[in-house]
């Protein structure tokens, strides 16, 4: 059984996205309502893999610090342009089966080259105590 938990940075995300879109922040919380009870979906997070018409589960292998992050991109969700603009930043807690979202951000947004995000981003996997790539768990 996994867990959806999603972090405070990640809410405040939200709740910008809300005054700026609230058609779309509202589809994108109804998204996220309805995953935390798929188990199916939730397990698929755990794989790099396209779930066809749904969505992109991708490990962010280049993220330059030893942490595990990944990113959903989703296809559920179709604004009148066509394709969503938001990425779901996740890392996985494998030892809880907890799957912890830190952030929603805009698919322009250059999470490699941003150096606030990124530092949020390590500030809040070393807040959740999520162990790091290559770290030895004992």
């Amino acid at each position: 059984m996994y867990e959806l938990s999603i972090y405070q940075d990640a809410e405040e995300d939200l709740e910008r996205l809300l005054v700026s879109d609230e058609s779309l922040a509202l589809e994108l919380i109804v998204y996220l309502e309805e995953l935390r009870d798929d188990m199916e979906m939730l397990d698929a997070m755990r794989r790099n893999q396209r779930i066809e018409g749904r969505t992109h589960v991708s490990i962010l292998w280049r993220w330059p610090d030893p942490i595990n992050l990944w990113r959903l991109k989703l296809a559920e969700i179709r604004p009148r342009d066509g394709t969503f603009p938001y990425r779901i930043i996740y890392a996985p807690d494998p030892a809880r089966n907890i799957f912890h979202v830190l952030a929603i951000m805009h698919r322009d947004q250059d999470y490699e080259r941003d150096k606030a995000l990124r530092q949020r981003l390590l500030n809040a996997y070393e807040d959740l105590g999520l162990p790091k790539r290559g770290a030895n768990p004992n």
